[in-house]
């Protein structure tokens, strides 16, 4: 399963990047993949890929356009809880549920991408 969330990232990832996206969704296969593209606001973390869980979901905020702010808790091993800020399309993709697995791929000292 992480390998198939891995290669979904890479795919989808290039495609957000390409498109200026900040949520990407892939469809196919078992399982639908969502990205969500924002910050991690409570740690400076090298680059690299985690896996955890959202503990959870708040301060959702529309922004305008559709768009809403929120603040994710994703929880790892070994670490304190991160606090992920990021923007979505509620018309097209829910927030962050609590329990929910996800990987989350740390691409520079605070941005980061969710895959779920």
């Amino acid at each position: 399963m992480k390998k198939l969330l891995l290669n979904a990232f890479l795919i989808a990832g290039l495609s957000a990047l390409m498109t200026g996206r900040a949520v990407a969704h892939i469809q196919g296969g078992p399982d639908d993949v969502d990205l969500f593209d924002g910050h991690i606001t409570n740690q400076q973390l090298n680059p690299k890929t985690l896996f955890g869980k959202i503990v959870y979901d708040r301060n959702c905020v529309s922004v305008g356009d559709g768009q809403t702010n929120c603040d994710a808790g994703v929880k790892v091993e070994g670490r304190e809880v991160l606090n992920f800020n990021y923007i979505h399309d509620m018309s097209a993709k829910s927030c962050l549920i609590s329990d929910q697995k996800l990987m989350l791929k740390i691409t520079s000292q605070h941005k980061a991408v969710v895959v779920r």
